[in-house]
């Protein structure tokens, strides 16, 4: 019933209002009163029929109204219940608006946050970044972002990232925040393990290197880099053809290739030439691993044997020396035996004694 009533005091204004503007008319804008009974029916019926069209129209409305209503209210719910935190602000930096995610984020109530300047929430160390991004975004830069972070207190800090938007009056900016702080552990936990790994292959001794299926060096270890003399910038995203002649990097490729086709590990003996001329004997084994993005990478560790071979190059030269040595002796010993018996015989047919005793 209230809201008839409104629309019956709409109306009679806007009857009073269109009475005055008739009054106001030109005399020559305004018809003359039909006199015939004809032209009166005539005129009733057209009253009839604009009757008719108002009501549809202000039905029309009335409707189109209703709807506004409902989709304001469910933009508002949108808004206050959206889980990124929306928070307006004026160019002085203060909050005009904001829903009640970005409220939570803040760990206020969101009535006792208005016309206070956002940037007091965000801690000292990324406020200078926060700055920097507000100006951006006032100067109409496009799609200025920005990560900081939101003490919270009596909680572990908040990290948000920040994407801003411009009005069209450039008079306010619309900010979305999005909580990273999941992300952003994830992150650290991701290159804790990453630091941890690395230690764990630089102590190993022997050099370790990862490839992709274009030959590149992915990961070294220390030990690697002391192989080649080479510090590791210089050595990450290469093949390696910087490093090893020519003919033995095509011998590297056909393992390498061998390990990518058939997926079997791969170990053979391999010479590396250094650029003083050294020639080195290594070991190498070579396996594929296949990360969770099905990208295939080999993993190679290389044994430096060349001190090995060259002890058991020496120790086989010094077998034959021996070898040859003890088969002079032998052979003197042999002939030695000999001799003494053909001196015994000598001495039985001389009618004397054995000279030599056994």
């Amino acid at each position: 019933m209230k809201k008839q009533n409104v629309n019956h005091s709409d109306a009679e204004i806007l009857r009073h209002n269109a009475e005055e503007k008739l009054k106001n008319s030109a005399p020559g804008k305004i018809q003359k009163i039909p006199t015939s009974e004809a032209d009166m029916l005539k005129l009733i019926h057209e009253l009839h029929v604009h009757q008719i069209e108002l009501e549809m129209q202000n039905d029309e409305l009335v409707l189109s109204k209703e709807r506004t209503e409902v989709l304001a209210e469910k933009y508002t719910e949108l808004y206050d219940f959206a889980p990124t935190g929306y928070i307006t602000l004026s160019k002085e930096g203060t909050i005009v608006q904001m829903n009640l995610c970005a409220a939570k984020m803040l760990g206020k109530e969101r009535g006792r946050l208005k016309n206070i300047r956002f940037g007091i929430f965000i801690s000292e160390t990324t406020r200078s970044s926060y700055n920097y991004f507000l100006i951006n975004t006032f100067s109409g830069k496009l799609n200025p972002t920005c990560d900081a972070i939101i003490p919270i207190e009596g909680r572990d800090d908040l990290f948000v990232h920040i994407e801003g938007t411009l009005s069209i009056n450039q008079e306010e900016c619309m900010l979305s925040l999005v909580d990273i702080t999941t992300l952003k552990q994830a992150h650290e936990e991701l290159q804790a393990s990453k630091n941890y790994l690395d230690k764990i292959i630089n102590a190993v001794a022997s050099p370790i290197f990862v490839k992709d299926q274009q030959h590149k060096l992915c990961l070294v270890n220390d030990a690697f880099c002391l192989f080649l003399v080479q510090p590791r910038e210089k050595i990450i995203g290469t093949t390696g053809s910087e490093f090893f002649p020519e003919e033995q990097m095509k011998l590297f490729f056909e393992k390498d290739d061998e390990v990518f086709t058939t997926a079997r590990k791969n170990t053979s003996e391999e010479f590396y030439t250094d650029k003083s001329g050294l020639t080195r004997t290594v070991i190498t084994s070579k396996t594929l691993y296949i990360d969770a993005s099905r990208n295939k990478f080999l993993v190679g560790v290389i044994s430096d044997i060349t001190k090995l071979k060259n002890t058991e190059d020496k120790l086989l030269q010094e077998t034959r020396t021996l070898k040859q040595t003890m088969s002079y002796f032998t052979n003197r010993e042999l002939r030695m035996i000999e001799l003494k018996k053909e001196v015994n015989e000598l001495a039985r047919r001389l009618g004397e004694e054995n000279r030599y005793d056994w």
